[in-house]
């Protein structure tokens, strides 16, 4: 299976389980650390403009999780709006923040939202 349809087959299975009603803990849905929340449908699929952190927490300060590829896809989720960031190498300074699952990680995260783009 290569990366798209592997993200698409991500996003599918999260429209699946949603109309199911099932959670997860809310850490890996939005990035709170506490109670639960509804799996979220695939609004988006994404790709990594540059070599990305994902995040915990929509927070450059918060724990990394992993690193999103230049060029890899994912999946996002949600944005949220948090704290500003200046990323030179995608386009200047934000407060958004995209909620992905990277293809091909076990870790869902927050990633800068100017550093991604369009599948």
């Amino acid at each position: 299976m290569n990366k798209r349809s592997a993200a698409r087959a991500a996003c599918v299975a999260a429209v699946a389980l949603s109309g199911l009603g099932l959670t997860v803990p809310a850490a890996m849905a939005d990035g709170h650390t506490s109670g639960q929340a509804s799996i979220q449908a695939c609004s988006a699929s994404v790709r990594a403009k540059v070599n990305i952190f994902v995040f915990s927490q929509p927070n450059p300060s918060s724990r990394i999780l992993d690193t999103m590829m230049e060029g890899q896809l994912g999946c996002k989720l949600s944005t949220q709006n948090g704290p500003s960031y200046t990323a030179q190498l995608c386009g200047g300074s934000s407060r958004v923040w995209a909620y992905v699952n990277p293809s091909g990680s076990t870790a869902s995260g927050w990633v800068m939202n100017k550093c991604l783009r369009a599948a």
